[in-house]
């Protein structure tokens, strides 16, 4: 073996072997990186379009859901002032006929009272002695079971 052919720099197979050598592994070493980068920019641009789509279909959901709050929430106040409205109109009634009764209660007050006295004008001692029974009644009454 010369000198000259295996020291670097004086041209020998050995130093042009091991360049070559170099500059495969160099382009091996590119060509994995290359194909890496490549199969991380597909795997991030898949990810990011199901991201998209999920992001859209959950958009749709809260749309949907939102809507459908806002139905239930208008009918529910429907509802409810449809309720006040039949309670107020129930309570209107109760009025209504609570007056009716109390204006025809006093009519006929006033009418039993009329026939009362009339009673009494045409038979004063009738009436005298209804009275003193009604007084002992009420006296009876009164004492309850006391002796």
């Amino acid at each position: 073996m010369n000198q000259s052919e295996g020291t670097p720099g004086y041209g020998g197979s050995a130093a042009d072997g091991t360049q070559a050598g170099i500059g495969s592994a160099f382009g091996r070493g590119k060509e994995n990186v290359s194909s890496a980068a490549n199969s991380a920019t597909s795997d991030a641009a898949s990810q990011l379009e199901q991201l998209r789509a999920d992001f859209n279909s959950l958009k749709e959901m809260v749309s949907r859901l939102a809507s459908q709050v806002g139905g239930e929430a208008a009918k529910l106040r429907d509802m409810a002032h449809s309720g006040a409205s039949h309670v107020s109109d129930a309570a209107a009634d109760v009025t209504k006929a609570g007056a009716n009764l109390a204006s025809s209660a006093a009519d006929q007050a006033k009418t039993l009272a009329s026939e009362l006295e009339d009673v009494g004008r045409r038979n004063p001692l009738g009436a005298m002695a209804a009275a003193l029974a009604v007084g002992l009644l009420v006296g009876l009454i009164g004492r309850g079971g006391r002796h």
